[in-house]
């Protein structure tokens, strides 16, 4: 899937998780964790033999670099790639 498309599907399905991302329950007290622990995306399968895909905070990034190269040799997309990084710069702050 292109980084394009993969933005759009975000932008239509995509749900940010945030909070304790590990899925074990503990009696240890919290230790202190990052933003790159605390947030993912989980991408809903576009139909029923798809499968969900998850991206860390780490890959989210990557992919808004690659879409701002996109974006800077083309104008197609450019919507999809503004709404994209408009939601990246709320979670980063």
């Amino acid at each position: 899937m292109s980084s394009l498309k993969l933005a759009q599907a975000i932008n239509e399905r995509g749900v940010y998780c945030v909070g304790n991302l590990d899925n074990v329950a503990s009696t240890q007290p919290c230790e202190k964790k990052g933003i790159d622990s605390v947030i993912s995306l989980l991408l809903p399968p576009s139909n029923a033999n798809g499968e969900a895909r998850e991206f860390s905070l780490e890959k989210l990034k990557e992919l808004q670099s690659k879409l701002a190269l996109i974006s800077g040799k083309r104008s197609h997309g450019q919507d999809d790639v503004e709404k994209f990084g408009q939601v990246k710069s709320v979670l980063q702050n």
